[in-house]
């Protein structure tokens, strides 16, 4: 959502489990983004009818995490800046919440969006992550807001499942997967650009 980097994490995963001969494909990957990555690992192994021991999981994140740092490039779009800024300056609440581990996370904040997050979550946080409710109600308690005021974006169907069923307006962007897969979000847009239009058109009228 903040960054450009679902591609080099679907590759990364990818060359992980390559390692053990089960190949997902692309559409698999992005439909688990949101996803902790031992639940990750464990819905690829399912599919594939692959068992695998715990240390034998815990290697596959360990190469997951290796392939990312060699392929992986920061890539912060541009129209997220904007919205930031805008929504900053109308004093928003910003929450973050991600099914990346912790470390991951406050590494991209830490470079690219220090003091803009009020609250992070991540997937270190919750015993359960998405698509169970439980990282979105961890933010809203975190944040000491009502339900009705807030707006999750989202782009990935877990993510969207997880805000649903704490009782959000979600909104979800076609960055990564098709409207197919975004059904249950409350509006879908295109992309950045054309959510930046809107909030700022609605923010701006109230």
């Amino acid at each position: 959502m903040l960054i450009k980097s679902i591609k080099h994490q679907i590759a990364s995963w990818q060359k992980a489990f390559k390692t053990i001969n089960v190949f997902p494909t692309k559409e698999e990957m992005a439909l688990l983004e949101g996803m902790p990555y031992k639940q990750t690992i464990r819905a690829v192994l399912k599919k594939h009818s692959k068992k695998l021991s715990v240390a034998e999981e815990n290697k596959i994140h360990s190469i997951k995490k290796e392939e990312l740092k060699k392929i992986s490039k920061i890539y912060v779009y541009p129209e997220i800046i904007k919205l930031i800024e805008l929504l900053k300056k109308r004093g928003i609440k910003l929450a973050l919440v991600s099914g990346a581990n912790k470390k991951f996370v406050l590494n991209i904040i830490n470079k690219n969006f220090k003091e803009i997050f009020k609250v992070v979550v991540t997937g270190d946080d919750v015993l359960k992550g998405k698509p169970n409710p439980d990282p979105y109600l961890k933010a809203i308690k975190k944040l000491g807001v009502k339900k009705r005021v807030i707006i999750v974006i989202e782009n990935a169907p877990l993510g969207i499942k997880s805000s649903k069923k704490a009782g959000i307006k979600t909104f979800a962007l076609k960055t990564t997967l098709n409207k197919n897969h975004l059904k249950k979000a409350d509006k879908i847009f295109q992309n950045h650009l054309e959510l930046l239009k809107y909030l700022t058109k609605i923010i701006n009228t109230n």
